[in-house]
C-alpha cells in the first residue's frame, strides 16, 4: 500500500494515518525496553555519551562500525524486533478495515493523474482563513467567496472555553476546515464550468497555518485532523481536481482574514452577513459569486470533529452527486 501511495494522492494521505497507529505501538515497545532491557539502556548511554563502547562487551572489529553509528542502528532495530504484543487501537482497527473494504471494492480507482502528483502551475488559486468562531475563503480565478460561522458545539470546544486536552478544537483543525470548504467550492465550480484547456486541473490553496497545509498530504498527530483528512480523501477519490497548498504569512492573507471575521449586519427582521461592504473594501472580490456549502457537507465536518463518527465513501459519493454546495450571484 505504501508503494501505491506514491502514485495515488489519497492513498498516501491514508497511509500516514496507519503509520501513525503503528508508531504508537513502537513507542510502547521503546518504553518497555527502557524499563526492562539492559542492552537497550547501555546503548542509550553510549549514544548519549554517558558510557564508553567497552560497556557493550563486543569487539569493535566484529561490529565494523563506529561506536555511535552501531548503537544508533541497534537502538532503531530493537523496538521493531521486540516480541511484545499490543491490542490494535480503535483508530488503527478502523483504518485497516477501511483498506480491506477498499481492496474489495471494484468501483475504486487506484490511480491519480500524473498532473495531480507532480509540481506544476496551478489551474487556480484559493485563499482561506479561520478564527475561533468562523471561517472564510475565496478564489478570484474561480470567482467564488464563502463564509461559514461555526456552530455553538464547535465554538464551545475552542481554546476560549477548553484550555487544553484532546477535546479542544484547535485552530489547526479550524484552518483545515477552511481548506476543505475551499476545495468543495472549487470542485463545484469546475463541475458546472469544466476547464477547456486543462483535463486535470490542480487547485493551489494558500493558508497561513502550516499544520493545516501539511494535513493536505498527511496527518499523524491530530485525531480530529485525521478524521477531517478522511473527508478530504473521499472528495479526492475519482475527482478531476487535484489540490496543493502553500503557506502565506498572516499579514499577507488579509482578504481571507477579513472574510473569516465578517460581522453580521442588522436587517429589518433579522441579522445577516453582508458581503457588499467587504467587496467595497476589497474590489478584487467584486465579481465573486457566493458559495454556500451544503448543510450535509457541513454536518459531516462538524460530526467528524466532535465525535468518532466519520462519513463513509458512499456518503461522500452521494453528497458529490447531490452537490457540495450552491453558487449564487
Amino acid at each position: 500500500m505504501g508503494r501505491i501511495g506514491l502514485a495515488v494522492n489519497w492513498v498516501y494521505h491514508l497511509m500516514s494515518h496507519l503509520y501513525a497507529s503503528v508508531s504508537f505501538s513502537l513507542t510502547q515497545n521503546r518504553r518497555k525496553l527502557a524499563t526492562s532491557c539492559r542492552e537497550y539502556n547501555q546503548l542509550l548511554d553510549v549514544v548519549n555519551g554517558k558510557k564508553s563502547f567497552d560497556v557493550l562487551g563486543m569487539d569493535a572489529d566484529d561490529i565494523r562500525r563506529n561506536t555511535v553509528s552501531y548503537s544508533q542502528t541497534r537502538l532503531a532495530q530493537m523496538p521493531h524486533q521486540s516480541k511484545n504484543q499490543f491490542p490494535i487501537v480503535t483508530m488503527m482497527r478502523s483504518e485497516l478495515s477501511l483498506f480491506a473494504d477498499f481492496l474489495e471494492d471494484s468501483s475504486i480507482c487506484w490511480e491519480s493523474p500524473i498532473a495531480h502528483m507532480v509540481p506544476r502551475e496551478a489551474f487556480a488559486n484559493s485563499f482561506g482563513d479561520a478564527c475561533l468562531y468562523q471561517a472564510g475563503g475565496f478564489s478570484i480565478g474561480l470567482r467564488f467567496i464563502w463564509h461559514v460561522e461555526f456552530p455553538p458545539d464547535i465554538k464551545e470546544k475552542t481554546i476560549l472555553y477548553v484550555k487544553s486536552g484532546p477535546e479542544q478544537v484547535g485552530i489547526n483543525v479550524l484552518e483545515f476546515v477552511a481548506i476543505i470548504i475551499n476545495y468543495a467550492a472549487a470542485l463545484t465550480v469546475i463541475s458546472q464550468e469544466p476547464p477547456k484547456d486543462d483535463p486535470h486541473p490542480v487547485l493551489l490553496n494558500f493558508a497561513d497555518n502550516k499544520s493545516a497545509i501539511k494535513w493536505i498530504r498527511l496527518c499523524t498527530s491530530s485525531r480530529m485532523g485525521r478524521r477531517l483528512g478522511l473527508i478530504l480523501c473521499f472528495l479526492l477519490m475519482d475527482s478531476p481536481l487535484g489540490i496543493n497548498a502553500k503557506w502565506l504569512p498572516g499579514d499577507e492573507n488579509v482578504i481571507a482574514d477579513a472574510i473569516s471575521r465578517i460581522k453580521q449586519s442588522k436587517g429589518a427582521n433579522n441579522f445577516f452577513y453582508d458581503y457588499s461592504l467587504l467587496k467595497q473594501e476589497h474590489q478584487i472580490l467584486t465579481n465573486c459569486r457566493s458559495f454556500q456549502p451544503s448543510q450535509e457537507l457541513l454536518s459531516f465536518i462538524w460530526t467528524s470533529i466532535l465525535t468518532e463518527n466519520t462519513p463513509t465513501l458512499n456518503d461522500i459519493r452521494k453528497l458529490k452527486q447531490n452537490g457540495l454546495g450552491k453558487l449564487s450571484t
